[in-house]
């Protein structure tokens, strides 16, 4: 082999070399599959939104919120940059601020955010992170209202969500911008026209079988949405689905498909993996884990405590719970949703009381 030609190899593999080594770089390792994830926590007058590593419980973040009348909305953009929290108590105010640092980007004073105690959903960020929706309640009128917030521009818009046929519907979104609005017996499409201009919202209105619906998970690329409602004494257990572009929504009692007869709860969560192949469902002491298309049984946990809220993590591996032990304690869950193992951890070092739950329960990506 002329000398020329084996110092060339003998650099190439040194070269080379730190890249073989150093695998976890490289997209498609365990690592970028697995990336570090924060969970957003918030306890009704905390005074505090925080954010937690999701795997070790340690405390990463810590931003001061005034929750004194009603707990705060919280919303975290899809790159885990940027968090934007609603507070307040005689005067409202938006802030949007850095993740990494808690730096204050901008903040914005608004009147009659809605002053709730635990579960309401009271911001939505669409999945495209361009808007804010945020729920006001005018107490003196008795009147609500949805204001709009431009994310990218950073300020309200002059007029909130007109053409709603209902004051408390459920919000979900997908990447592509589609907006959709679940109400007692029925779900619209939204297209707003212009960021900047009033008009017609509604594209669509679907019908569904629900009456009191809890809580709406949709797919990400907004294919298919599903509907859950409150489990009574003595009616059906109903699940909606629909796929876009049906005229009607389907249904399933999941009293007969969970074998859930004795379950009462009066605010069900669902949850969607992010591959969109799997549905977890909570209510009261029970959690399901469901093939999103057949509603086949996955997996099932009763618990001695109930549980408060759930998400999957963001490589669809494990689901997060948080459970109630008594006296304002909770524990987080993490569920494995191959081997259906449960790692459990303490929450007592927060210094929070979730005897009202947890009304931010939100993972991101870590800034």
């Amino acid at each position: 082999m002329p000398a020329k030609i084996a110092a060339l190899l003998i650099l190439l593999g040194l070269t080379l070399w730190p890249l073989v080594m150093i695998d976890h770089q490289w997209p498609g390792s365990a690592s970028a599959q697995d990336p570090k994830s924060w969970l957003y926590l918030n306890a009704f007058q905390s005074r505090k939104l925080i954010a937690i590593d999701a795997r070790t419980g340690r405390v990463e973040s810590t931003i001061e919120v005034n929750d004194v009348a009603g707990s705060p909305g919280a919303a975290v953009t899809s790159d885990g940059k940027t968090i934007i929290t609603v507070d307040g108590s005689m005067k409202s105010r938006l802030r949007v601020l850095t993740a990494a640092t808690r730096e204050l980007i901008s903040e914005h004073a608004f009147d009659h955010r809605v002053l709730w105690l635990n579960h309401g959903r009271t911001v939505h960020l669409t999945a495209d992170d361009r808007r804010l929706l945020v729920k006001t309640f005018d107490y003196a009128a008795a009147a609500k209202g949805i204001r709009v917030f431009d994310v990218e521009n950073r300020h309200f818009l002059p007029f909130g969500l007109q053409e709603r046929a209902c004051d408390d519907a459920r919000f979900a979104s997908a990447r592509d911008g589609s907006l959709i609005a679940v109400c007692p017996g029925f779900l619209q499409e939204l297209q707003p026209p212009s960021l900047h201009l009033p008009g017609e919202w509604i594209a669509a209105k679907i019908k569904t079988a629900d009456e009191s619906p809890s809580d709406v998970a949709l797919a990400g690329d907004g294919s298919i949405l599903y509907v859950i409602g409150s489990p009574g004494t003595r009616r059906p257990w109903l699940l909606s689905r629909w796929t876009r572009g049906q005229s009607e929504a389907s249904a399933t009692d999941l009293r007969i498909a969970l074998n859930a007869n004795d379950v009462i709860s009066p605010a069900p969560v669902i949850s969607l993996s992010p591959d969109g192949k799997m549905l977890a469902i909570v209510a009261g002491f029970h959690i399901w884990l469901v093939d999103s298309t057949t509603l086949h049984l996955v997996g099932h946990w009763l618990e001695s405590w109930p549980i408060d809220r759930l998400a999957f993590t963001r490589d669809g591996k494990e689901m997060l719970a948080m459970r109630n032990l008594g006296g304002g304690r909770a524990e987080l869950m993490r569920i494995s949703t191959s081997t259906k193992d449960i790692t459990r951890l303490p929450l007592d070092h927060l210094g929070m009381n979730f005897i009202a739950g947890a009304p931010t329960f939100i993972v991101a990506p870590a800034p």
